[in-house]
């Protein structure tokens, strides 16, 4: 009898070399990766290469070396291991389809179904062999033929796994056909489709075989069975669309670092360099300086826009990203090509100048970028202006690490900010002013708790010069000098002290009107200014009542005073938390009226009762008719609003005069009274005369 041939056994052979090779590999995809999709395949691949290596042994050695027995284990050991496919075909779905959610619980229920009956199938195949295969292989010869090696008269068990596995792969086919073609990697849909049709053509032949002792297969000769070619080819397809779906996630992975480094290092409105980029990049040439020995001189600019706030208040959000497109174009217009760009805060934007022949060249830069950002912007049709400060720091003069020319430069702004400055170098005095300012912030820590504010009172009078009303003025007194509010409330505004400051003279403002109403001097109101931290801060309004309420004063004799700046920033939850102070009964008033953004919106959006005219208007009355006009335009504003009007630092008579005919209702200033202790100011309600040269 001939040896079975080479080729009778090479592509078994070949898809176990494929299948064990693509066991590995998910092997170790899935330790690496540790996902459940990569350990089904494992589960899968493992299958499959069991069932074709045995079929293949089954060839190799039982066929050519006419070893009956050992070709009866390797076909039971092929059939047993073809069972485990019950397990791994319909948990195998559940990765590579998009499936609904009741077929996702349908195929883990026939996956577990199907585990037991392998299990159940191999415990009966080890148990009663003759209940799996019979012993029909010929006895013992030289060679056994492709004949000899076919299936013989197989048990009933050999059938039950036949038919679990018809059914389990009618199903399989069945959710591929449907489910795998709308799939991305449908391209794989072809070798999977095939493979089960295969598969199934070859069980339903065995099927067959089993129940009518023949085979209906015309190939019935390949010494291969179509279902280990069939599961095969499934494999492969499914392992094939399982990588190209891992690549897929690293390709999706790569392109998500991409854009997760291009949010993290840019701008995604302007498109410069965030702050993280600026910092890295100012090390860098920090660094390729210091290499090089090169003397050149490096200058950081941070640059503010002042008030940008109001754009997106006013104009909304739309226009003030435009603006700020805009600011960007602007600026890198006016730079160099070698210099570096960033956006490092909302309204806020770094340069850095990487070559300056001299100190004093960013000083031309600076005054450029000045020019560039004042000239009117024009969004959607509107007409925009904006100013911005800048503050410069120099390496080496000011610094040789990036940490510190980024903090000098931020001084400097600050610098130039509170002395209204375009541009500002940093200056060791700058430095100094620093410590002198921490310094000042302890003592003010300290003063708040050993009660060192005092409060001084001037006087508010009507056009006859009685005395309407008292604004509420601290002073500062630590030691044997008085110190002026200008010197200490900038600093507790920095450092957020106004906050404890700021409720320490609302309680003692309205403490000391209870006094005077209980002492039977009845003063109609007093005037408690109010800083915009203040205002800004959760729990205002119940900080008001409560200390309303502690004091027994009412609300109708407390006027809080606000700035315009103040009422600019939130402005839908700071006209709320107005409201709501408003129903206690307080009046509000804007100090220092015209010096701010003052506007028709607002003054129709905030609830105001009181307009105080800054006193550099009143002052420069007599300087030309120009001030004249403003105020009157200011009363006339405020009459058209009914608000009343308070007219600051009247000094002379002329001054009063001219305010009270524009129709001032209130005035206040040294023609009446200075600033005065609560003792000298109790002494002038008692008095009861009218104030000022007009009660002579």
């Amino acid at each position: 009898m001939a040896p079975l041939g080479l080729a009778e056994f090479l592509l078994p052979a070949f898809c176990a070399g494929v299948l064990f090779t693509g066991t590995m590999l998910f092997s170790f995809l899935s330790m690496k990766g540790r996902e459940t999709l990569h350990r089904v395949m494992v589960l899968l691949g493992g299958c499959a290469f069991v069932f074709v290596f045995s079929e293949t042994l089954l060839l190799g050695l039982g066929g050519n070396l006419g070893r009956p027995e050992w070709a009866r284990q390797f076909h039971r050991l092929e059939q047993m291991s073809g069972a485990y496919f019950l397990f791994a075909l319909p948990l195998l779905l559940n990765f590579i389809l998009t499936l609904p959610r009741r077929l996702v619980w349908a195929n883990r229920a026939l996956s577990w179904t199907g585990l037991a009956a392998a299990l159940a199938i191999t415990a009966g195949a080890l148990l009663s062999p003759d209940a799996f295969i019979s012993q029909s292989i010929p006895k013992a010869s030289a060679h056994l033929s492709a004949a000899d090696l076919g299936r013989g008269q197989e048990g009933w068990l050999y059938g039950i796994r036949d038919i679990l596995l018809g059914v389990s792969i009618t199903y399989t086919l069945v959710l591929c056909a449907v489910f795998l073609p709308r799939q991305r990697r449908r391209r794989y849909a072809v070798p999977v489709l095939l493979g089960l049709l295969l598969a199934f053509y070859g069980a339903a032949d065995d099927i067959f075989h089993v129940y009518t002792g023949w085979h209906a297969d015309p190939l019935s000769s390949v010494p291969f069975s179509r279902f280990s070619l069939g599961i095969t080819l499934f494999v492969l397809g499914a392992m094939a669309s399982t990588l190209m779906r891992f690549m897929d996630q690293g390709k999706d992975l790569r392109v998500a670092y991409t854009d997760l480094h291009e949010l993290a290092y840019h701008d995604p409105l302007t498109g410069l360099p965030n702050r993280k980029a600026f910092g890295e990049r100012l090390v860098e040439t920090l660094a390729q300086a210091r290499r090089s020995a090169h003397d050149g001189v490096r200058g950081v600019m941070l640059i503010d826009l002042d008030h940008f706030r109001i754009i997106n208040d006013t104009w909304g959000n739309e226009t003030g990203d435009e603006v700020l497109r805009e600011v960007s174009r602007r600026l890198r217009a006016v730079l160099r090509q070698g210099d570096i760009l960033a956006r490092t805060g909302h309204d806020e934007f770094s340069v850095l100048l990487t070559t300056l022949d001299r100190e004093e060249s960013a000083s031309v830069t600076a005054m450029k970028l000045l020019t560039s950002l004042s000239v009117p912007y024009a969004p959607y049709g509107k007409d925009l202006r904006l100013s911005a400060n800048i503050g410069i720091a120099t390496s080496p003069k000011d610094g040789n690490d990036a940490e510190t020319l980024i903090r000098k430069s931020e001084l400097a702004l600050a610098q130039a900010r509170r002395e209204h400055t375009p541009f500002q170098f940093f200056t060791d005095r700058m430095q100094q002013d620093i410590l002198r300012r921490m310094r000042m912030a302890e003592r003010l820590r300290a003063g708040l708790a050993r009660d060192e504010f005092h409060l001084f009172w001037q006087a508010q009078v009507d056009p006859l010069g009685r005395i309407t009303g008292a604004e509420a003025l601290v002073r500062w007194k630590p030691g044997e000098r008085w110190i002026p509010p200008l010197e200490f409330i900038p600093i507790a505004e920095e450092t957020r002290l106004i906050l404890p400051l700021g409720e320490k003279i609302l309680r003692m403002a309205c403490a000391q009107q209870r006094a005077w109403h209980d002492q039977g001097l009845d003063l109609p109101r007093i005037g408690v200014n109010l800083s915009s931290l203040q205002l800004a801060q959760e729990g205002l309004v119940e900080e008001v009542s409560k200390i309303l309420r502690e004091t027994g004063t009412r609300g109708n004799q407390l006027e809080l005073e606000i700035t315009e700046s103040g009422v600019m920033e939130d402005r839908d939850h700071i006209r709320e938390k107005i409201q709501r102070i408003l129903a206690l009964g307080v009046t509000f008033a804007i100090d220092d009226f015209g010096t701010g953004y003052s506007s028709l919106a607002y003054l129709q959006r905030f609830p105001v009762q009181v307009l105080k005219i800054d006193q550099a208007f009143v002052r420069a009355m007599g300087d030309g008719n120009l001030n004249h006009k403003l105020i009157h335009a200011i009363v006339g504003l405020a009459k058209t609003f009914a608000l009343e009007i308070c007219a600051e630092g009247v000094e002379t008579r002329a001054q009063a005069d001219a305010l009270i005919g524009l129709g001032c209702q209130r005035l206040q200033g040294y023609l009446y009274s200075k600033p005065i202790s609560t003792e000298e100011f109790t002494a002038l309600l008692r008095d009861g005369r009218a104030l000022g040269e007009s009660a002579a």
